[in-house]
């Protein structure tokens, strides 16, 4: 099974705030989750791939 993290763990972990990745979410601009009662869990390698596509590179 994968691991799943909470918007709060994903915030912590990788930085991302909250009220952006909930925007994100709702406008289809942000990975699928997992639905458990009331709370959406996303997977870590999706997380990862998201953020991999998705960032800036500023180069060196």
């Amino acid at each position: 099974m994968p691991k799943l993290l909470t918007y709060r763990e994903i915030e912590r972990i990788y930085g991302l705030k909250k009220n952006t990745m909930t925007k994100k979410f709702r406008a289809g601009k942000f990975i699928t989750s997992v639905k458990v009662g009331n709370r959406n869990y996303f997977e870590v390698s999706k997380i990862e791939d998201w953020i991999k596509s998705n960032s800036i590179d500023m180069g060196s």
